[in-house]
């Protein structure tokens, strides 16, 4: 779980989140928990909304999207059917603009089940139905096919992560590009009977097969739940794209580590890098 920001950036991300809640009819409830985003750039938590408990995320965004379309979650939830691709459904939104920020207010239902952790990493003992793993394999086949003009990621961020964190001699062009959510770890999803996904504030174009590359990576602390990630998309993650994904993941993570983030990774993505070069 990520923490909260430094306390004058956290009144403002507050204030935000109290501007956006009201304009959406929105109250707090008795039990509302925070819940932060990178940098302390988002700021979500539950609500209550027509005598029912919603989700409402306000994040900073440009000036030019506040300006402009949908958001990336609307969009999601105009493009992406909601029947192969679980989750929560999303209601409405609400942008404005404060001084030089831009703010991106959006309220989607709450999650049905669980989420199925408090951070990107994998719980130990995480128990999942055979149900959910099936239901998972169809939602990002679904994604892939998914038509999306947007990039989750800039090919040039792409490359100069891997050359800067695993090595010159590494490949740096993706082999393909394919819609991904894009930010597939395990905070993102519910369960542990069916699936949710979460979190689509990222999705567009990616490298092939980033979301499967994006999971196992961060299992890693669990080598019994990232053995089943591998199983379950073993052809992925085992293609020319696939090995391409992992080492852009481990770059990420490499990139995170430096900065003191999920240090117990530190280990086991470094024996991963070794073996994908």
């Amino acid at each position: 779980m990520l923490t909260p920001p430094d306390q004058p950036e956290a009144d403002r991300m507050r204030d935000a989140f109290d501007t956006a809640a009201k304009a959406l009819d929105c109250q707090l409830t008795p039990t509302t928990q925070e819940t932060w985003g990178w940098n302390g750039r988002a700021l979500a938590a539950p609500v209550s909304h027509k005598d029912r408990t919603c989700w409402l995320r306000v994040a900073v965004a440009p000036l030019d999207a506040v300006r402009g379309g949908p958001s990336r979650r609307e969009a999601a939830a105009s493009t992406i059917p909601y029947d192969t691709v679980p989750r929560p459904a999303f209601l409405t939104s609400h942008r404005w603009e404060a001084g030089r920020r831009g703010y991106q207010a959006d309220l989607e239902e709450h999650v049905h089940g669980h989420v199925l952790s408090r951070t990107a990493l994998a719980p130990h003992g995480l128990a999942l139905s055979e149900g959910w793993w099936s239901q998972l394999g169809t939602a990002l086949h679904t994604i892939t096919q998914t038509d999306n003009e947007v990039f989750a990621l800039r090919p040039e961020r792409v490359n100069w992560m891997i050359h800067q964190y695993i090595g010159a001699d590494a490949p740096t062009d993706a082999p393909w590009w394919d819609t991904a959510h894009a930010d597939l770890h395990w905070t993102n999803l519910g369960g542990p009977g069916s699936l949710e996904i979460l979190g689509w504030d990222r999705w567009g174009m990616a490298p092939e097969y980033l979301d499967a590359a994006t999971l196992y990576v961060s299992s890693l602390t669990d080598p019994d739940l990232a053995d089943r990630v591998r199983t379950e998309f073993r052809a992925e993650l085992a293609s020319q794209s696939g090995r391409f994904a992992l080492l852009y993941v481990c770059a990420e993570h490499l990139h995170g580590l430096e900065r003191g983030n999920h240090s117990v990774l530190w280990n086991p993505v470094n024996r991963l890098v070794r073996s994908l070069l």
